[in-house]
């Protein structure tokens, strides 16, 4: 019955990131449906390259570490790949003695609902932010940050990756989602395999160890800017509108 009222509407889809167009694709109703990729627009004026020893001062946060940023709406979220994370910074702090980098220089920023249950298990000192409600804190959080870790294992489209992204920060995520889409590995950040986490640990020890972050960051900028600046995603749509009325 969906198949009969529903296959032959005059619907196109689009999809916020690469993930969602590969599943419409396996859709046995919709896949023959027109999908446009269109990224979820972010604002510029607050995700944004900052000076990040103001953001670490306003956030209290120490200066001469190391910090990697984390977080979750919902950090028990199954999804959001937390005890993967864990076996990573484990496996992180397990490999120092054969890197540059000594377990005291790293600090680790989180943030999200139910923290406190994790915190206790973290391998390194901490900052839990907890549930940040406004988007200039979580700004200030990546823009504070050397790295931002998601170890998400399924989601449609992260919103915190590009966000971290437009804020200069590189990503270390699992090649899930939308990750994939913005993420090279040594430009931008790394992807590592989906739920592999010393595949997951490697990608944060090359990015703690990387000698040219400024041009990572400034890179992982450019990246992110280019496909979700609310102007490059109107233009988006207005092309797509278009198409659809000409067609009509």
């Amino acid at each position: 019955r969906k198949k009969e009222y529903l296959a032959d509407l005059p619907i196109c889809f689009v999809a916020p990131t690469s993930w969602g167009s590969e599943k419409l694709a396996l859709s046995s109703l919709f896949r023959h449906h027109r999908c446009e990729k269109i990224p979820y627009p972010i604002d510029p004026l607050t995700f944004r390259p900052f000076e990040q020893r103001i953001a670490r001062d306003l956030l209290h946060l120490p200066q001469n570490t190391k910090i990697i940023f984390f977080g979750a709406t919902y950090l028990e979220d199954k999804r959001k790949g937390m005890p993967f994370l864990l076996d990573a910074l484990a496996e992180v702090h397990a490999r120092f003695s054969l890197t540059k980098i000594l377990p005291d220089q790293v600090f680790l920023l989180v943030a999200g609902l139910n923290g406190h249950q994790l915190v206790p298990r973290l391998p390194f000192t901490c900052k839990y932010l907890g549930q940040l409600n406004d988007d200039l804190t979580l700004a200030l959080a990546y823009q504070a940050a050397d790295i931002f870790v998601c170890p998400s294992v399924e989601d449609a489209g992260h919103m915190m990756i590009p966000e971290a992204m437009m804020c200069g920060t590189p990503v270390v995520a699992f090649h899930a989602g939308g990750a994939p889409d913005l993420i090279t590995n040594g430009e931008n950040g790394y992807l590592a395999k989906l739920g592999d986490a010393a595949d997951l640990a490697l990608g944060i020890l090359r990015l703690l160890e990387a000698d040219n972050e400024l041009a990572i960051r400034g890179t992982t900028h450019i990246i992110a800017s280019k496909a979700h600046l609310p102007s490059q995603v109107a233009k988006q749509y207005s092309m797509l509108f278009s198409s659809l009325i000409a067609n009509d």
